[in-house]
């Protein structure tokens, strides 16, 4: 069981790191994530500064997880929350295609993490 944990909290930390890649733990990072996505996703003006919004709150949240000294098992729990918390707020903002779109690559950018740990 706690072998299991163990590799969530290491899948969810990588996922993190290739959602929002090569990013350090700083203010303003949503700004260069939701650049990636915006053409992608054809985001209005509104659209983008609402996500790098999200982005940058989501980003911070999940920084402060990561530094608390909480066990293993809740940070892996508080990261699915802030997962889950982001992907809610982001649906608000996206239409229905742009929301399944974002759905998609993030499923894929999962799939390429598994993909390349097998290597």
């Amino acid at each position: 069981m706690i072998g299991i944990m163990k590799k969530m909290v290491f899948v969810l930390g990588v996922v993190v790191s290739i959602t929002y890649p090569s990013i350090a733990f700083s203010e303003g990072r949503g700004a260069e994530v939701v650049a990636g996505l915006s053409a992608e996703l054809e985001l209005t003006e509104s659209q983008v500064e609402s996500m790098t919004e999200i982005v940058d709150d989501s980003l911070s949240k999940i920084e402060a997880i990561m530094a608390s000294e909480d066990s293993r098992f809740k940070k892996m729990r508080s990261l699915r929350s802030q997962n889950k918390n982001k992907n809610e707020a982001m649906e608000e903002v996206l239409n229905d295609d742009q929301y399944e779109q974002y759905q998609t690559l993030m499923k894929e950018k999962r799939e390429e993490l598994k993909a390349s740990r097998k290597r």
